[in-house]
């Protein structure tokens, strides 16, 4: 049997109990035993065998196979050690970026959650869709769903006409460059929507923003592709303010 020091860096290292540890190395003695055999070796009592041997099944470190009447544990191979933990650690990594994309600060009676990637981008938007109440303002550059999916972009405008909430969409670009919203153009009002088109050098809005009555949401797609999406309604009012400025300078009735 491995020595006590030996079997603690081991479970420190991969973050398991100490019974699982010394299954383990029970197991490489003997190079595959029975559940009996496991325990006698380990220093355990069968009872106590069934957490720590599922520790070592969840983390890839032992194996069962049915030989005749006897079922008998294999070890992974030691040399197989450092890529359990790589995977182990992109899997704390995976768990790190979705813990960090949402942040409460209940105090101030506000919600932050911050996307990454394009996906991330189209999870806050219907996010944004769904969970907002009262209609929608807009500033929304012309080639947005040219990155982030033209079909997408159809499939929210379907999700906002059926709750039939009426939208004013700030456009920043020039005509040529519209592209998919020429369309939304031709058919705003059937969509419940008013479009206004300014221009991109005087108004050169890298990120896009839209806004609700509770809701506001903030997502830059060309160099590092994020979405920010703020749950509070004094936020929301300051924004949506700063809209009806850009609308009521441009809109011509």
């Amino acid at each position: 049997m491995q020595s006590v020091d030996t079997i603690e860096k081991f479970r420190q290292s991969l973050g398991i109990s100490q019974n699982a540890a010394k299954i383990y190395f029970a197991a490489l003695e003997h190079g595959g035993a029975t559940l009996t055999e496991l325990a006698r070796e380990a220093g355990l009592v069968r009872t106590v065998m069934a957490k720590p041997l599922n520790e070592l099944f969840d983390n890839g470190l032992i194996s069962k196979r049915q030989e005749g009447k006897r079922v008998k544990y294999y070890p992974s191979n030691p040399q197989e050690l450092p890529s359990l933990l790589e995977k182990k650690k992109q899997s704390l990594k995976e768990l790190s970026r979705v813990l960090l994309q949402q942040i409460s600060v209940p105090d101030q009676n506000m919600q932050v959650r911050w996307y990454s990637g394009i996906t991330g981008i189209q999870l806050a938007i219907k996010e944004f869709f769904e969970k907002s109440r009262g209609d929608f303002r807009q500033f929304e550059n012309a080639d947005t769903y040219e990155f982030i999916g033209v079909t997408f972009g159809s499939e929210i405008v379907e999700l906002r006409l059926k709750t039939k909430r009426k939208n004013k969409l700030i456009v920043i670009g020039t005509r040529e460059k519209t592209g998919w919203y020429q369309e939304r153009l031709a058919r705003a009002k059937d969509e419940l929507r008013e479009v206004l088109l300014v221009s991109g050098e005087e108004y050169p809005f890298d990120a896009n923003i839209a806004v609700s009555d509770n809701m506001t949401i903030i997502f830059e797609y060309k160099q590092k592709p994020f979405a920010l999406l703020i749950e509070n309604s004094l936020v929301a009012r300051s924004i949506a303010t700063i809209h009806q400025m850009v609308w009521d300078r441009y809109h011509v009735e």
